[in-house]
């Protein structure tokens, strides 16, 4: 339990109400500066050397990646300048959602640049920099900053005067420091457990991968004869196993970007409609190892259907990745009686039910993913032909023993994701307990000042 303060006052604002009676309630603006000018350090030498940070240098729970230095006329124009001591908070969507931001320290020669997509806020001399990236994680700063957003879809950002006008609550400085060094040693222990379980969930993950690959390479029968497959990332594989193309054990590979009537019936069909009256077509997949995401999923009119049909793909076709994420594969949801696929970064795989059970064949690929990755062609993004899928070896046991390994495999890894599972909910927990409780302290919610 934490300890309350005695003395309140109604602070005027809805989602604040109570704070400590000895607390001061400004606007952010008038705590610090948002934003502030280059004009500083324009007098300052072409040839210094500054710290630069792209959005993926910044880590969502403050750390920061300082290993790119850049000489400061290569960025003074076209980039977001900030300093030691600055507190950096990402603006556009997902970025800020997700809590991208750092306190600013460690920079060459003090000084920075950013990426453009960063808010800059500098402290004044009675508040605590440390103090404000805290608050810029607690949930208010970041729910009622998701609100503010404004844009388009995909690139809203949120707006200087969101941080300039939001109201800050803080003691004196003293205080300040007590809340600091508290939620310092509160966070640092709750992201040292936080790093454990993800490690765990890593090792979980290699156990999950290796028992996959030792059943779909080798099968269920330690004492079985085997051979050389005379390929060399295969190795060796069970006597009476056959080891063919992908190709030979499918009844169609297509490619979906495919010229013709079925390009111009998408590009013109404004008039999708609910699956009861259509067919979903399979626009942009986001192939997972668990499945794909069905939020991709748009309706065709019935009306294009026998206009594409040779493009249309049923229960029990494989969805691969050849573009991006290459050799993710899973099965099409059999809760679709049949969709479209309509996308370049996926072909679907419908393989002969005589000689291969789809789901059994989804496993296989999965393990195949660093060779085809290797066998990728790249341009802007690597990417893989019809002919390279088709004409890649792979080793397939008859249908009894996919059947066996199928069952095995099922038992084994529903272990481990329940585990993993149970450990990701845990996580979870974990990060909104840290989140609340820096939430709760920068608020005057709770009294730490016994606790550090």
């Amino acid at each position: 339990m934490y300890n309350l303060y005695e003395n309140m006052k109604d602070s005027g604002i809805d989602w604040l109400k109570k704070i400590p009676a000895d607390w001061n309630l400004r606007r952010l603006k008038l705590t610090s500066k948002v934003n502030p000018a280059k004009s500083k350090i324009k007098d300052i030498k072409d040839g210094i050397k500054v710290s630069f940070l792209p959005m993926e240098y910044v880590g969502e729970n403050g750390e920061l990646n300082l290993s790119l230095i850049k000489q400061i006329c290569e960025v003074y124009q076209g980039y977001t300048y900030c300093q030691d001591g600055d507190v950096i908070v990402a603006k556009i969507t997902p970025c800020f959602e997700n809590g991208k931001g750092a306190l600013c320290s460690g920079f060459s020669n003090g000084l920075g640049f950013a990426s453009t997509e960063f808010h800059v806020i500098r402290a004044d001399d009675y508040i605590l920099p440390e103090y404000i990236f805290y608050v810029t994680k607690s949930h208010q700063f970041r729910c009622f900053g998701e609100s503010s957003m404004t844009g388009a879809a995909g690139q809203k950002r949120v707006p200087d005067d969101y941080i300039k006008n939001y109201q800050i609550v803080y003691p004196n400085i003293d205080e300040q420091k007590i809340i600091v060094t508290y939620l310092d040693q509160q966070t640092s222990h709750i992201d040292k457990l936080i790093e454990k379980k993800e490690k765990l969930i890593i090792l979980l993950k290699e156990k999950r991968q290796a028992l996959i690959t030792e059943a779909v390479r080798k099968g269920l029968n330690p004492d079985v004869k085997m051979k050389d497959s005379g390929v060399e990332w295969i190795g060796e594989i069970p006597e009476h196993w056959e080891l063919t193309q992908i190709k030979r054990i499918k009844s169609k590979v297509k490619d979906s970007l495919v010229d013709g009537p079925f390009g111009s019936s998408v590009n013109v069909a404004t008039d999708y409609v609910d699956k009861e009256e259509g067919v979903p077509v399979v626009k942009t997949v986001n192939i997972t190892d668990n499945g794909f995401n069905v939020n991709d999923l748009k309706y065709m009119r019935k009306a294009k259907y026998e206009e594409i049909v040779r493009h249309s793909i049923k229960p029990n076709d494989i969805l691969f990745s050849k573009v991006g994420t290459i050799g993710n594969a899973c099965l099409f949801p059999d809760r679709f009686p049949e969709g479209i696929l309509s996308t370049t970064g996926s072909c679907k795989i419908t393989v002969d039910l005589q000689k291969v059970i789809p789901r059994y064949m989804v496993y296989v690929l999965h393990i195949m993913k660093d060779h085809f990755n290797l066998l990728a062609s790249s341009n802007v993004q690597p990417f893989l032909n019809m002919t390279t899928i088709g004409n890649t070896k792979t080793v397939l046991p008859p249908v009894d023993e996919q059947y066996a390994i199928l069952d095995y495999l099922y038992k084994k890894l529903s272990v481990i994701d329940k585990i993993v599972n149970t450990i990701e909910t845990q996580i979870t927990k974990l990060q909104e307990f840290r989140q609340t409780l820096i939430s709760n302290a920068v608020t005057g919610k709770i009294d730490v000042r016994g606790e550090v």
